[in-house]
């Protein structure tokens, strides 16, 4: 008798750990060197006013001295920020072939809206060749 009760409350938490969880994809994994095999994003789910971070792993196939990192956010599929770094900010330079991470934190500002965001993280080397590209794709 007690199981009825109990169907709903397991697809309640199902959801509760499924519904936020943010999904990310490479944007060109055939055209660079740099393919992301993880990420994570922290917290799961943002959180307006608080701090995100992307935490990016991967294997560079080859060596790069230095570069640039940009970020471009999108709600509801409109671009609303953009904002470039030096790559070695947000992770170790000179960049040897092997074990890549990169962590990017991003403050989130306190009038956030809820809903779907798309953030896409592309990193470029001195030369202007990407390096590697991924969008996080995730609610608030």
């Amino acid at each position: 008798m007690w199981t009825r009760g109990l169907l709903p409350l397991v697809l309640l938490l199902a959801c509760g750990l499924s519904c936020n969880a943010f999904t990310w994809e490479p944007c060109d994994a055939d055209k660079v060197p740099f393919i992301p095999d993880h990420v994570d994003l922290v917290p799961d789910p943002p959180a307006a006013g608080g701090q995100v971070v992307f935490k990016i792993q991967g294997n560079a196939v080859h060596d790069v001295p230095s570069g640039l990192i940009s970020i471009n956010v999108s709600f509801a599929g409109t671009q609303i920020y953009e904002e470039v770094d030096d790559l070695c900010s947000k992770t170790t330079c000179p960049i040897k072939t092997g074990p890549l991470n990169i962590v990017y934190e991003q403050d989130l500002p306190p009038i956030a809206p809820p809903g779907d965001y798309d953030v896409q993280v592309v990193a470029r080397g001195v030369d202007n060749e990407e390096l590697m590209c991924v969008v996080v794709h995730f609610e608030m």
